[in-house]
């Protein structure tokens, strides 16, 4: 098979994306995922905002009384393939930009192979085995929207680390390219794939030091530095205004114990041998029996390739990291700058599993190049580690043969990938047909583990969460925002239905905010969460049982409607409808979107000297009669100015976290609209270093 004929081979693990088509992915056995909180209603709120002629929204006010939207990485409001899910409906749009990244992804890891030098065949194997990677499939259902888009280009990345120390400008330049494209869609994979990077350019520094004149080395290394500046600047619209989101945020009050939160259990690691369905979908260690019995088998041929010691170290070591709390050291690590972009330690086991991937390939294709027959160890550790594993999962079923019958079926598998291996080491079949042989195998294995882990949701069924909530509440005219502290109401369903929300879940949050809704509440926490109100336990119905919301307080951010799983025993809290699983309760003293608050009277309210109130994503009109101070009940933050009669005036913050002007007598027309700076600066600097990459790429290819 040509290297022209093996494209469309990678289509095939974009096979269930697309089947699933406009239904959403959700890991099987649950109703939540990634997608459905956070990024469909991001995307669905950018696509309105476009179709109503209202621009590329820098604010949202979907969650959280609102929020700097263009800070929020989650937004991927700048990652350009991101833009295509718009043209389509939602989720179907979403769907199909995830297959275009797993296809990127399957063609990159087997162009990467091929520069390694592996045989065109093996090399395709690992570009389908890579979008078929469970631990990568795993963040695609569990709606890792941002990581699947990250994962199609790390294999780039690690094609031009190489290429990178020949010193031409050419590689370097797209090594930081795709770095920056990396950086732009997720910062928290980028963190990782930046260790990995740093880590295989010095393995091959290393490698091929003695090769050439020092200070030709010296020259090429110092290009490559090139190479995360180029990837800074490139995505500098997305880093810079998360730099001053992230001041303001919780983030200041993570823990060590908040950084390793979600720390894969020891335990898990049997997860390695024995597939299953861990409590994370992160926790996912299974790569395959082909794939761990040839890394395993690896040892054997690190004479013949040097490279295997890297690819199995940093195995190891990203397995380590994801051991989280469970080690000391890391711990240590984890306390030092920059290290809390590695939150969750578990996603460090994604990049374990990738490079066990390579390891299996690399072994694959010295196995079919030598003679077999004379590899010793070959035969002895695969007979050694199946019976070791087979017996491991034999008494994982026998322990519980109702849970675990399934893993009988990996089982077979194990026997069969190394019967097939003792049989090629034997020469009773030839390397062409145990190639094939293997690689069936091994897509079915992986092929079937990933379909026991998905499950489809469709629109309709997802939109039912808190839909006879919704329609009570659209019926009665809602006009100002809910608030629920068991999350009745889930962001999808109220994004869909063009509802406010005061509550949320998102990594980032303004630190004010969250303490100005955890008062309002009387809640005792203190600490960082992603969500709010905080839950415990995460017992949604339970966790909060304790609330005691402030009418008058929640009255400030214009929460006319609060939704609980369980009853409000507040005074003030008005029940106006109970459904089968939640209780509706009115807000008397919500008060509105803006009001006058004069002689330093805050709870007069004068919410009918304003009038005319039109509300959009980045910006407010409105009339209001002064003299006093014109109260919104929006959140105030760097960026937002104010207008009077065309004149710019300075907002006052009000009520801790709200904006205000002051007026003076007689009718006005005031104009809030958000210009953030540090935006600005940042498109500037990304649009200045995509042209000057684009510049020297084409200068390359003229002159070069």
């Amino acid at each position: 098979m040509t290297k022209q004929q093996s494209w469309w081979l990678f289509l095939v693990p974009c096979i269930p994306i697309l089947a699933a088509w406009d239904r959403f992915i959700v890991p099987a056995g649950t109703s939540v995922s990634d997608i459905l909180i956070t990024h469909y209603p991001n995307l669905l709120f950018i696509q309105r905002s476009l179709a109503s002629d209202q621009g590329i929204p820098l604010w949202s006010p979907l969650i959280l009384s609102g929020y700097p939207f263009t800070a929020n990485p989650l937004s991927t409001l700048w990652y350009p393939p991101a833009w295509l899910s718009l043209l389509f409906p939602l989720p179907l749009g979403i769907n199909l930009v995830m297959a275009m990244h797993i296809f990127i992804g399957c063609l990159g890891f087997y162009r990467l192979l091929c520069r390694m030098q592996l045989d065109n065949r093996i090399a395709a194997l690992g570009g389908m085995i890579y979008g078929w990677l469970p631990a990568g499939y795993a963040h695609m259902t569990a709606g890792h929207f941002t990581w699947v888009c990250a994962s199609a280009w790390l294999p780039w990345l690690l094609i031009f680390c190489v290429e990178s120390l020949s010193g031409e400008w050419k590689t370097i330049i797209r090594a930081g390219f795709f770095f920056g494209v990396t950086a732009l869609v997720d910062l928290r994979f980028t963190a990782y794939s930046a260790i990995l990077w740093l880590a295989y350019l010095i393995f091959n520094i290393i490698l091929h030091s003695s090769k050439g004149s020092r200070f030709g080395w010296m020259r090429s290394v110092g290009k490559c530095v090139i190479v995360p500046l180029a990837a800074a600047g490139l995505s500098a619209i997305v880093w810079l205004p998360l730099m001053e989101y992230t001041g303001l945020s919780t983030r200041s009050l993570m823990t060590i114990e908040d950084s390793l939160f979600l720390s894969l259990p020891p335990v898990q690691l049997t997860g390695l041998v024995v597939p299953g369905h861990p409590a994370s979908i992160e926790w996912i260690l299974y790569s395959g029996a082909g794939c761990l019995l040839l890394a395993c088998l690896s040892f054997s041929f690190l004479k013949k390739r040097r490279e295997l010691a890297f690819w199995l170290g940093a195995a190891v070591i990203f397995i380590v990291w994801s051991l989280g709390d469970g080690l000391t050291i890391n711990r240590w690590l984890v306390a030092l700058p920059g290290f809390d972009l590695l939150r969750v330690p578990a996603r460090g086991v994604f990049f374990s599993s990738v490079s066990l991937l390579v390891t299996a390939m690399i072994s694959l294709d010295v196995l079919v190049k030598n003679p077999p027959q004379k590899v010793v160890f070959l035969r002895l550790g695969t007979l050694f580690l199946t019976i070791l594993i087979v017996m491991l999962q034999v008494f994982v079923i026998l322990s519980n043969p109702q849970k675990n019958a399934m893993l009988g079926e990996y089982v077979i598998i194990w026997l069969a990938v190394a019967g097939l291996i003792l049989s090629f080491s034997y020469l009773k079949i030839s390397s062409h047909a145990f190639l094939i042989c293997f690689s069936v195998l091994s897509l079915i294995d992986l092929s079937y583990f990933d379909f026991t882990l998905t499950s489809w949701l469709s629109s309709s069924e997802a939109l039912t969460q808190g839909s006879e909530e919704v329609q009570y509440l659209q019926s009665a005219g809602s006009e100002g925002r809910i608030f629920s502290p068991s999350y009745s109401i889930p962001q999808h369903t109220a994004a869909y239905n063009q509802l406010e929300l005061a509550d949320g879940i998102d990594p980032l949050q303004l630190r004010a905010y969250s303490q100005f809704v955890r008062q309002a509440g009387n809640l005792d926490w203190e600490g960082y969460s992603v969500t709010l109100p905080p839950f415990k336990t995460g017992d949604l119905a339970k966790d909060n049982l304790d609330i005691q919301p402030d009418p008058r307080t929640f009255g400030l951010l214009n929460v006319q409607y609060l939704v609980s799983a369980f009853p409000i025993s507040m005074k003030d809290w008005d029940l106006v409808k109970e459904t089968k699983n939640n209780y509706l309760y009115h807000n008397r003293y919500a008060r509105g979107w803006a009001w006058i608050e004069t002689n330093g009277i805050e709870d007069q309210r004068l919410s009918e000297n304003v009038t005319g109130i039109i509300r959009e994503p980045d910006r407010i009109l409105l009339n209001a009669s002064g003299p006093g101070k014109l109260v919104l009940s929006e959140i105030n933050y760097p960026g937002w100015q104010a207008w009077v009669d065309g004149q710019s005036v300075e907002i006052k913050p009000a009520h801790e976290i709200l904006r205000a002007i002051d007026l003076d007598a007689g009718t006005h027309r005031i104009e809030f609209q958000f210009k953030p700076f540090t935006p600005v600066i940042g498109m500037v600097v990304s649009v200045l270093t995509c042209l000057l990459i684009f510049l020297r790429l084409k200068g390359k290819l003229i002159y070069g």
